[in-house]
């Protein structure tokens, strides 16, 4: 017999169990899906500094068995404490909460990509400008100190 509730202070959802003692759970995101069968899940957290009662970001990672290797990088997932599994393991996959989203892939609610017009793939060129070649050779070199990187081709602190 299980039942699932609410820890009292710290506000986490926990799974108790007849003589297998108290279970944690944690939503997180991927870190890291290149061991076999492990992730790597990063938990944030907020936690307010005691003298300053600023609020701190705070993280932990787990490492968590992910036995059918469902979970990718970035996705949000669940994980549950379990018993040691090798020297870091003490977490397991419960389910994917949310699926990373792919670079191509459009969010609801926004416009399309711009497609590529006749008069782009001509011979006139739609792309930004490249930059000014005739400054002096100075788009080649970095700022000196106390230069930001407009001033890189100015003699004596003004521009030319």
């Amino acid at each position: 017999m299980s039942i699932t509730g609410t820890g009292s202070s710290s506000g986490k959802s926990v799974e108790r169990s007849k003589g297998r003692g108290r279970r944690r759970v944690e939503i997180g995101v991927v870190a890291s899906d290149k061991c076999d069968k492990t992730i790597v899940v990063v938990v944030n957290r907020l936690v307010k500094h005691p003298r300053y009662k600023k609020y701190i970001l705070r993280r932990t990672r787990y490492y968590a068995h992910d036995e059918k290797k469902e979970a990718r990088r970035g996705d949000r997932v669940e994980i549950m404490e379990t018993r040691p599994l090798s020297k870091l393991k003490r977490w397991r996959l419960v389910r994917v909460v949310e699926r990373a989203r792919q670079i191509g892939e459009a969010i609801p609610g926004s416009e399309p990509p711009l497609a590529v017009t006749a008069a782009s793939s001509s011979g006139t060129d739609a792309s930004p400008a490249a930059p000014d070649a005739g400054d002096g050779g100075a788009a080649g070199r970095a700022p000196d100190k106390g230069e930001t990187p407009g001033d890189a081709g100015a003699v004596g602190g003004e521009r030319r």
